[in-house]
């Protein structure tokens, strides 16, 4: 499937941002500015952009899905569960070589730095390997970024059943009145759309979030749609571009600017507008070549990487490295994350064309 190249490059920016939010909170406790700006003091803003468009192609997918079904004679009800599981796996598969990876080297450095605590302080933390930690009643883990995939498969493996089974009710008015009323719930109780390890309620405020920016995703994919029948002179897909780029614009300044978190609210939708015309298609970035070239596939291909590998040199650094400069103790941080999450995906990649080659190599033998 080929991928839109500002997509991923967008995910490489918001990739970045988490990164760099945490390293400025390891070194200088979230407060360094540059120039009047935060060293993207918002930076967890990021993870807005991977739930939304998560639902998107979750959508996408089921509307694929209905459509071959229909050609091939219905859709069989009856498995809607195993076709939910199917799909969650699909998520997590390319997930397991850095998650599996990345948790044994965390444990690793974990013995290493309290060996008086174990074994239980590992079995505190196995909930995460199996990406339990939001559920609630097991919290443990070893890469607390993952918090992220955690609260994604919990929200899919309610929504994407409810989306296939209606799809059409479920993207054009379920999805967005349950992102207005989780989105107004988080709002009125904690005033962010933040906080990865706050309980709000009945479950951690961050499965709200994903619930909420998951169903704006399958939203946001019927609107592309609609955006995608339409026909637009030149001058109109120049508009369009201006508008897609200034969401984007807006969504980076708050990352970046030192404004109260309430205006995430604003900056999420400024951001569902941006995604929803860049999947359409319409605007001149599905033409500019800067969008189509290898750069951008390659850093789209690294953010994941990058997202989950952050915690390793981040806790190495912390209890193995003495730096005397926090400016120093940063730019190793970012380097090492940077430098290793490349590394690793292409090690992944490599040992993925080897085994297509096999796997082909082997099918033309027959």
């Amino acid at each position: 499937m080929k991928r839109n190249g500002k997509i991923e490059l967008m995910r490489f920016f918001f990739s970045l941002s988490v990164l760099l939010m945490h390293i400025n909170s390891d070194v200088w406790g979230g407060k360094k500015f540059i120039g009047g700006l935060t060293l993207f003091h918002h930076g967890n803003f990021g993870v807005e952009f991977f739930f939304v468009t998560g639902g998107l192609l979750m959508a996408k997918s089921i509307r694929s899905q209905l459509d071959r079904e229909a050609q091939e004679g219905g859709t069989r009800w009856d498995r809607l569960g195993e076709d939910t599981l199917h799909f969650l796996w699909r998520k997590v598969k390319p997930l397991l070589p850095y998650h599996l990876t990345f948790q044994l080297i965390m444990a690793v450095l974990f013995v290493a730095t309290k060996p008086e605590n174990m074994p239980w302080a590992l079995i505190d933390r196995l909930p995460g390997l199996f990406f339990l930690n939001r559920t609630g009643m097991l919290d443990g883990t070893l890469i607390g970024v993952e918090w992220y995939i955690s609260s994604m498969l919990l929200s899919m493996a309610i929504l994407y059943p409810l989306c296939k089974r209606s799809y059409s009710n479920f993207t054009h008015l379920i999805a967005p009145l349950i992102a207005l009323a989780l989105l107004g719930y988080m709002y009125t109780t904690r005033h962010s759309l933040f906080g990865a390890s706050s309980i709000n309620g009945l479950t951690y405020h961050c499965n709200y979030r994903a619930m909420a920016e998951t169903c704006l995703g399958a939203a946001c994919y019927e609107a592309s749609q609609a955006l995608t029948r339409r026909s637009y002179s030149r001058m109109g897909r120049f508009w369009l571009t201006v508008l897609e780029d200034g969401c984007y614009l807006c969504a980076a300044l708050f990352i970046l600017l030192p404004i109260s978190s309430i205006y995430g609210f604003y900056a999420l939708l400024l951001l569902c507008v941006a995604v929803t015309i860049t999947f359409s298609g319409q605007s001149l970035s599905a033409v500019n070549p800067l969008y189509r070239g290898r750069l951008c596939a390659f850093l789209g291909a690294i953010s994941l990487p990058v997202y989950l590998f952050q915690s390793v040199p981040r806790f190495a650094v912390k209890h193995f490295v003495s730096i005397s400069r926090p400016r120093n103790q940063a730019l190793i941080e970012l380097f090492a994350t940077l430098v290793g999450a490349a590394a690793f995906y292409l090690m992944v990649n490599t040992v993925k064309t080897a085994r297509q080659k096999s796997g082909l190599q082997k099918e033309g033998q027959k």
